[in-house]
């Protein structure tokens, strides 16, 4: 199993277990401060949505929480029989206010993860926010070739939207971003909401 193999690989730690009858499978470093890979399974084989993330929260194979269960949601609304989770960064934080600029330095294993998890899988759902963009902006910045990636699994890309900051300290970028699942200022804008494809002109400033 890939997953596996990079794992070893790199020293990895691979948990499996199971909460509220989904399995789960998470991939930490030795002192679970970060999380590289997350999956949740209800059914075998069949397809598979990836959430891509700023960075992990509390979720584990043997724990959930309130985004990785709407992310389930949208997995099971596209028949989906597994939702894989992976991050710009993998640092372990619930509170998004604590993540810094180098929190989000451009980790070659972590990309590994992301790289193999889009691939195989039938959607990606970015939804790293303004932060989590401003995070892969740096990222590209350091490793130009990431873009490669999702030029390849440009067909996959969905976000519930694609906005542009109207903060005035971001102005001189004119940013655009895609919105968590849980906006802090509203947290359940998209509770209901179906994600769409991210189209051309989208695609062009996320990753411009």
């Amino acid at each position: 199993m890939w997953i596996v193999d990079i794992a070893d690989a790199n020293k990895l730690m691979i948990y499996r277990g199971e909460h509220k009858g989904i399995n789960g499978i998470a991939i930490f470093d030795p002192d679970k401060q970060n999380r590289s890979f997350l999956e949740k399974r209800w059914a075998e084989a069949g397809s598979v949505l990836t959430a891509f993330m700023m960075n992990p929260s509390k979720a584990a194979h043997n724990d959930s929480d309130p985004t990785v269960d709407q992310l389930i949601n949208v997995a099971k609304k596209k028949g989906c029989n597994a939702l894989n989770v992976v991050n710009v960064s993998s640092l372990i934080d619930g509170n998004s206010k604590n993540i810094k600029g180098t929190h989000f330095q451009y980790n070659q294993v972590n990309w590994e993860f992301i790289s193999n998890t889009m691939k195989r899988s039938d959607y990606v759902l970015l939804g790293w926010g303004v932060k989590g963009q401003l995070g892969i902006l740096d990222q590209l910045k350091m490793q130009p070739s990431i873009k490669q990636i999702f030029d390849t699994e440009k067909e996959k890309l969905y976000a519930y939207e694609v906005l542009k900051s109207n903060d005035k300290k971001y102005k001189h970028l004119n940013l655009y971003y895609a919105p968590h699942p849980r906006p802090q200022t509203n947290i359940k804008r998209y509770i209901e909401a179906p994600i769409v494809r991210i189209e051309n002109f989208d695609f062009e400033m996320l990753f411009k």
